[in-house]
């Protein structure tokens, strides 16, 4: 009997022609058969003039259901792209080597003219490969500068519509569907799991980690007038059913002596009050503006999202201002945001590189609740007194920006982009016994949640080599080491707190030798003999020295252009006896795990060795 054929219609995003082809493939194959095929049809690549793409270069993704693009229609084409800002992650999903192509057949004979697939050209620094320093700047111009550049522009576009309006509860859906979404964690229905998530802001400035630790520090005492404000506070945002100006004018006082700060009440487009303003005189080249380090928004509206969202619509606005042009270019804009939805108070910081990130700092009950409220205040007025302190700091922090490079279009490592962290000790965690100080070149990933970056340490300072800097919250030092001693892991060269003065309570910093491969899945070296046995090979030295890994995918297996394969990404792995289990959040993708691997499950060594049958089947 002759083997089944599925035939696809495709569109290559990297291509300025709007033609869409045809492709017909045995039912059996993966998408690494399909990227054979397709290598055959010599696109060309974006980067790199006269040469076309190789099946390393390729991306394969599928058009998610929801979106229906015709073949032939071009406008259609055009107006997908415009719907979404060119960013393919929100309307197709990226398919993995191993992917079947049965799955992706048309399953109704009406779907039979619709494009399913769209390819796209690798960005070189989605990996640790060989590519040149140009194709990486090409890259990097694609992933900071347009999206930098976009941003701005996507908010002069919206910039009628007042920030209440924009922040309903529609208007809020529609607009994390777009380009520029807030990545705050909330997302649309149907679309990806880390779609609106990135790193949080604290990891880009600290101040909102030691805001933080000093609003719960049962040992920081407020001040008695804060105590007192916040209690009548408390008072005022326990009265039902005030009008909306209402109250806002009689909250704002109160909330004023509570922060120890001015508040200016700043009137939307539509001339209602949008929210509040704490801000710092800056000056720069002969310019002075107010620079907001806070926005405060309170609301009662039931058309209305959260007050939080909308503080985070007034902020972006007020950073998207021409006259604040200079200053968002010099740094990543971190802000403070309160929302109090009557009695709910919420704290955000929030930053903005290429994207605003909002991070929910803390929840809290501001209303009278009981005949004792003492405790209550106390606690609330701590938050207060905290964020005068953060505001102080902040504004001293905004009065040395003078000192910091501007960032311009062609400047791709700009420090706005980038976490704050700059250096790593040479001794244990001791910053004071001499330091390597590195610069950030670019994200390993283009993914919004990537926390791991290549990096290259200043001239004249020890360490010359590349280095890969990541950030997490749970991390296996000891195997690391160990597997580095038996070349089988980059060299370890720092593992331990992130800032000498900011103490985070579980986010620290790891620093290892830069390793020339690429992931095992380009090329299907996962499949391959050697590299299966070596992986094999691996994982039994981890288990015989009493460690779990948690992860053995293709993913965290790197392999050189001499076949040396290193193991990378030590996030889940532990002593098997150290009730090490899986996060809380891991992906519920169909059949990317094996079985027994769960949220919050234990991790065991039959996960590790099923992943090693699963994924390296050559062995």
């Amino acid at each position: 009997m002759p083997e089944k054929k599925v035939t696809l219609w495709y569109r290559y995003f990297d291509s300025p022609s709007d033609d869409d082809e045809k492709l017909k493939v045995d039912a059996h194959t993966d998408v690494s058969d399909l990227k054979r095929e397709l290598q055959a049809a010599e696109l060309p690549h974006p980067l790199k003039p006269n040469a076309s793409l190789k099946r390393r270069d390729l991306i394969v993704w599928q058009v998610n259901s929801r979106v229906k693009i015709p073949v032939g229609d071009h406008q259609k084409w055009r107006k997908t792209l415009n719907d979404y800002g060119n960013d393919l992650k929100k309307f197709a999903t990226r398919l993995p080597a191993s992917h079947l192509v049965s799955t992706l057949e048309p399953r109704a004979e009406k779907e039979t003219d619709l494009i399913s697939l769209i390819l796209s050209a690798v960005r070189s620094h989605e990996w640790l490969g060989n590519e040149s320093e140009e194709d990486v700047v090409g890259s990097l111009d694609l992933c900071y500068n347009r999206r930098y550049d976009l941003l701005w522009q996507h908010q002069d576009a919206n910039s009628g519509k007042s920030t209440s309006q924009a922040a309903t509860s529609s208007s809020y859906r529609e607009s994390e569907k777009q380009a520029f979404p807030i990545y705050d964690g909330r997302r649309p229905i149907n679309s990806d799991a880390s779609s609106t998530i990135a790193m949080p802001p604290s990891l880009y400035h600290p101040i909102f980690q030691r805001w933080r630790t000093w609003a719960f520090d049962l040992e920081l005492t407020p001040p008695p007038e804060v105590v007192a404000a916040s209690a009548k506070l408390m008072r005022l945002a326990s009265v039902l059913n005030a009008p909306e100006d209402q109250y806002k004018q009689a909250l704002r006082p109160a909330l004023q002596d509570a922060l120890s700060q001015a508040i200016s009440t700043v009137i939307d487009t539509d001339l209602t009050m949008m929210d509040g303003r704490t801000s710092i005189q800056v000056t720069l080249n002969g310019s002075t503006r107010n620079v907001p380090v806070l926005v405060d928004q309170e609301n009662l509206k039931q058309e209305a999202t959260d007050a939080a969202t909308q503080a985070s619509f007034s902020m972006l606005r007020m950073w998207s201002l021409d006259d604040f042009q200079e200053f968002r270019n010099r740094t990543c804009c971190p802000t403070f945001l309160i929302g109090l939805d009557g009695c709910h108070l919420v704290v955000c910081g929030a930053v903005i590189t290429d994207k605003c990130i909002v991070d929910r700092l803390a929840m809290m009950w501001v209303g009278r609740s009981t005949t004792h409220d003492e405790d209550r205040t106390e606690d609330v007025a701590r938050l207060f007194y905290a964020l005068a302190l953060a505001i102080k700091e902040l504004k001293n922090w905004y009065q040395t920006i003078g000192d910091r490079p501007a960032w311009s279009s062609g400047m791709l490592s700009h420090p706005r982009f980038f976490p704050f962290a700059d250096c790593y000790p040479l001794n244990g965690e001791d910053f004071d016994a001499g330091i390597v100080r590195f610069q950030y070149k670019y994200p390993l990933q283009t993914s919004s949640t990537c926390v791991s970056f290549l990096a290259h340490a200043e001239p004249g300072t020890e360490g010359s080599k590349p280095i890969v800097i990541k950030f997490v919250q749970r991390y296996c030092p000891e195997l690391h080491r160990l597997l580095a001693a038996q070349d089988a892991a980059p060299k370890l060269l720092y593992h331990g707190r992130i800032d000498k003065s900011t103490p985070y309570r579980n986010w620290t910093m790891v620093v290892m030798a830069y390793f020339d491969g690429k992931p095992s899945y380009e090329d299907d070296l996962y499949k391959t003999g050697d590299v299966c046995r070596k992986v094999a090979s691996i994982v039994t030295s981890a288990h015989l020295a009493g460690f779990v890994l948690g992860d053995v995918r293709p993913p965290n297996v790197l392999v050189s252009a001499t076949g040396v394969v290193k193991l990378i990404d030590f996030d889940w792995a532990g002593r098997e006896g150290d009730e090490v289990r899986y996060p809380a959040h891991i992906s519920d993708a169909p059949g990317f795990w094996v079985d027994g691997v769960e949220a919050k499950a234990l991790i065991k060594r039959s996960h590790d060795q099923a992943m090693v049958a699963k994924y390296f089947s050559a062995v």
